[in-house]
């Protein structure tokens, strides 16, 4: 579907209080273009050589297990990679953030082999504080073809090398498969991040 689609069909969460304002929250956001074509490409030839396991699920244990990543080929946390902490800070800086915490163990890069499409499911239980959370989605492979895209109930995002999603952890998504045999369709993801904004942020309407 089409971005200027996609952003159509954004919704809004409940007022949120900021000092002695309040404002709505986006439950999705789209952004291309933080990064320039030189980086992915580093990002993505780099991330295709790290270590990965068999064995991510989310919280249904019957849905679709995936490969997944926290460690370089040299077995260097992810968490320290200097990729990681430069896309994390550009769309911190992007978004506005004020204030994000993150566990480690909620930042890793999901993979998909052929055909291997996700299950619908949320990532957050949070479910007291509904705006509290976000997950956000770096989309890595520079090359693309035949890799599919995000999918939620509002719709799905075609994939593209170095878009970033932010949506609410406690919307339903999933990520669709590649249909290329021998091309691991991978996303960098900070799951359930506990985030602030600044009043001026593109995810405040």
């Amino acid at each position: 579907m089409t971005e200027d689609l996609f952003r159509h069909l954004r919704v809004h969460a409940n007022n949120q209080p900021v000092g002695s304002s309040s404002f709505m929250k986006k439950q999705i956001d789209v952004v291309d273009d933080l990064f320039d074509e030189k980086f992915i490409k580093k990002v993505s030839e780099k991330y295709h050589r790290c270590l990965f396991e068999y064995g991510n699920v989310s919280n249904n244990p019957d849905d679709a297990i995936f490969w997944i990543s926290r460690h370089l080929e040299d077995a260097t946390p992810l968490t320290e990679c200097e990729y990681q902490q430069q896309i994390f800070a550009k769309i911190c800086e992007y978004y506005k953030f004020t204030d994000i915490d993150v566990d480690d163990d909620n930042i890793y890069i999901n993979g998909q082999t052929y055909k291997l499409d996700g299950s619908m499911h949320i990532d957050s239980e949070h479910r007291t504080k509904p705006d509290a959370h976000y997950t956000i989605l770096y989309m890595v492979n520079w090359l693309h073809e035949g890799i599919q895209g995000f999918e939620t109930n509002f719709g799905t995002v075609d994939f593209k090398p170095g878009r970033v999603i932010v949506f609410n952890s406690l919307k339903s998504h999933r990520g669709l498969s590649t249909e290329k045999l021998n091309n691991l369709r991978m996303t960098l993801t900070w799951k359930s991040c506990s985030v602030e904004l600044d009043k001026d942020s593109p995810l405040v309407l």
